[in-house]
């Protein structure tokens, strides 16, 4: 476990400093690397599950401070990714396997949240802007430049595509939170159906910094 935790450390620093931060690389060319964004696969669930997940994690803020969201889901692929991880993934707990499989199906393309617009502003009672390249464009000095730029936001965060099982009344979403080189998490949320709404049952802390 304390490999798995230092691994998903290591990936996050890369992660964001090659997206969000600019720290030798520009941010635009980052985002060149992933494959084009899929929108056509987007749905009201989606949304909802994002914006619940987002709640549980952040909850509404009293300050008033803003989570800034990575404008593409993240990929995650047998390619880009440890087979130990899969291994771990798909024994999570409470998770059924027609999700997981779901889940890993979606996530092999990046896809939009501003095209079409989901509305996690609207959705969400955690304050939050999604942003991308042009955000981030000339920080070149790591979190302290990210923190002069944004001062009024909690970090940045990344969400995956949702995956849900046969009878879609399960949800499974990843979501990662970075907010200063040693500080962040990464957790896989398990949300259920109540109605016509999403409700969060369980998270699992992949990794913490």
């Amino acid at each position: 476990m304390t490999a798995f935790l230092a691994q998903r450390v290591r990936r996050s620093v890369r992660l964001f400093a090659a997206i969000a931060l600019g720290l030798g690389l520009a941010a635009a060319s980052a985002g060149a690397c992933q494959e084009p964004a899929d929108t056509a696969g987007l749905s009201e669930d989606d949304a909802q599950v994002w914006a619940a997940a987002l709640d549980t994690l952040f909850g509404p803020r009293a300050d008033g401070r803003t989570l800034l969201i990575w404008h593409l889901t993240e990929t995650h692929t047998r390619e880009n990714t440890v087979d130990w991880w899969w291994e771990y993934f798909y024994g999570l707990p409470g998770l059924r396997r027609s999700a997981a499989v779901d889940f890993e199906r979606r996530n092999r393309r990046a896809q939009s949240l501003t095209d079409p617009p989901n509305d996690l502003a609207r959705r969400s009672a955690t304050p939050n802007e999604i942003v991308g390249p042009a955000a981030f464009t000339g920080l070149k000095r790591g979190w302290d430049a990210f923190y002069a730029r944004f001062p009024n936001t909690i970090g940045t965060a990344e969400l995956s595509a949702v995956g849900y099982d046969r009878t879609r009344s399960q949800a499974v979403v990843r979501v990662q939170n970075h907010c200063h080189w040693l500080c962040g998490e990464g957790n896989i949320v398990l949300l259920r159906r109540v109605g016509a709404r999403w409700r969060v049952t369980r998270i699992h802390l992949e990794w913490v910094s």
